[in-house]
């Protein structure tokens, strides 16, 4: 939260000092969260198991076996203060 707060005082000093106009100051915005992309929560499980075989002196086998989940979760919290502005 600290983070997004610096960066919105960055930009206003930067339209103050009439380094940027007010319409950049708005670009990399997305609803009322100041990121350049969406975000979301990701939580990664699984397994994943390797083995390597020397057939010979010159040949090696290699035997590879994995298990992944996924759940995404939160995925891109910031349309939703655009859409209420957007729609008010």
């Amino acid at each position: 939260m600290r983070h997004r707060h610096a960066f919105l005082r960055i930009l206003q000093a930067r339209v103050d000092a009439r380094r940027i106009t007010a319409a950049a100051q708005l670009a990399p915005t997305i609803g009322d969260e100041p990121n350049p992309g969406a975000t979301a929560d990701i939580v990664n499980t699984g397994y994943e198991l390797s083995a390597w075989f020397n057939l010979s002196r010159n040949v090696t086998g290699l035997v590879n076996l994995s298990h992944a989940k996924t759940d995404r979760s939160n995925v891109f919290p910031e349309f939703e203060g655009w859409y209420e502005r957007e729609h008010a």
